[in-house]
């Protein structure tokens, strides 16, 4: 399995685009207003979520099991700053190693 849950894609997703590039299989998720701006970008992407909330880590983790069960995947990661919590809690949840 080489998928990896990326919450939060970067500017215009790029971050996204890059992993895909590199030969992962990327899920995303992103904020409500992020949506639209780099969907162009995710082309190679496996899918793309949105998220409402992201202070609402429950919600998240329930997002996130859907989204595993879909599609699975091996650990979360985020590069941006308010999706570092999230992130965390899918890992925990899931229990995949973190730093």
């Amino acid at each position: 399995m080489t998928g990896f849950l990326l919450v939060g894609g970067g500017p215009k997703g790029l971050d996204a685009k890059l992993m895909a590039e590199w030969g992962f299989d990327v899920v995303c998720f992103d904020l409500t207003e992020n949506i639209e701006k780099y969907r162009g970008n995710l082309s190679k992407a496996t899918a793309l979520y949105e998220i409402k909330d992201p202070k609402n880590y429950s919600a998240i983790v329930e997002l996130a099991k859907k989204a595993h069960s879909k599609h699975p995947f091996m650990n979360a990661v985020s590069f941006t700053e308010w999706g570092l919590l999230p992130a965390a809690h899918v890992v925990d949840f899931f229990g995949f190693r973190g730093n």
